[in-house]
């Protein structure tokens, strides 16, 4: 169980001047973090690491304190059972896979860990090529490797799949997926890709200049919130699941998921401003 109850000044003319988070996450809970750019997302996953030192507050992690500022406790990240994947991976350039895995080992490698990761993200092919080598899909791996490797209670991710293609993208989510429903701590995912927070997470927050302004079932908090200045008749397509053929767009009365022909509408890409027209109750398209 996590029990954060923080304040820290950020930018007083910005349009976040402070974070103050008051939250409780419970055990083996998967919570997802959304907000527009700027809101506190990624400066809430670095105080719980200890990355970024709050102003004030507490944050008890089970039954230890990690940071009170009216006792003067303030746990380094080495101390903090945690596991973090950053957008970029951050991978050390010089070591191969293995090397970058065995890093996270405070101690004596634990060699029966170490393969069983390898093994469990499929990169036991790759564990002796460098970072350089690498695919993004491959780095991003590794990234969720390294983090998972000592079997942390706290699994922070910040975006980790925000540099990889859509097609990439949707792959990794299984695996991303799978990786989850097997962790026995909590995850906390920081995206802006509704379909993520979605399928990954147990909860979502919406962040809001600093403060949560939502909270509640992601399908029920995304799927029921609608495009503000989007159009009727008019969606954008915020996701591809590939494997399936179908497309995830935003609307002016929310997401809605279109089955589409990629041969068809080759085009069709993230980002992407179609029309759609309903011909019949058999719920007919027109793309």
């Amino acid at each position: 169980m996590i029990q954060c109850s923080v304040y820290k000044k950020l930018n007083p003319g910005g349009p976040t001047p402070y974070l103050e988070i008051n939250l409780q996450i419970d055990a083996q809970e998967n919570i997802g973090i959304l907000g527009p750019s700027g809101a506190g997302k990624t400066t809430l996953l670095k105080i719980l690491a200890g990355l970024i030192t709050p102003d004030s507050g507490k944050l008890k992690v089970n039954d230890n304190l990690w940071f009170d500022s009216d006792r003067n406790i303030n746990r380094p990240p080495q101390q903090r059972d945690i596991g973090f994947v950053f957008q970029d991976y951050a991978l050390f350039p010089n070591m191969n896979v293995q090397e970058n895995l065995e890093f996270a080992f405070s101690g004596d490698v634990n060699r029966h860990r170490l393969h069983e990761i390898l093994e469990m993200l499929d990169i036991t092919s790759i564990a002796n090529q460098k970072p350089a080598t690498l695919s993004g899909g491959q780095k991003q791996r590794v990234g969720l490797g390294r983090a998972l490797i000592r079997q942390p209670q706290l699994l922070l991710l910040d975006e980790p799949l925000s540099a990889l293609d859509p097609e990439m993208r949707t792959k990794l989510r299984h695996d991303l997926l799978r990786v989850s429903s097997n962790f026995d701590g909590i995850m906390i995912l920081v995206s802006h890709d509704p379909a993520e927070i979605v399928q990954l997470t147990d909860r979502a927050i919406t962040l809001h200049q600093g403060k949560i302004a939502q909270t509640g079932n992601p399908a029920e908090l995304i799927y029921s919130q609608p495009a503000q200045n989007m159009k009727p008749g008019v969606v954008k397509v915020i996701d591809i699941l590939f494997d399936k053929n179908i497309l995830v767009v935003t609307s002016h009365h929310g997401l809605i998921h279109i089955p589409y022909d990629p041969d068809k509408n080759p085009d069709i890409r993230i980002g992407t401003t179609i029309s759609l027209r309903v011909t019949s109750k058999n719920y007919q398209h027109k793309l």
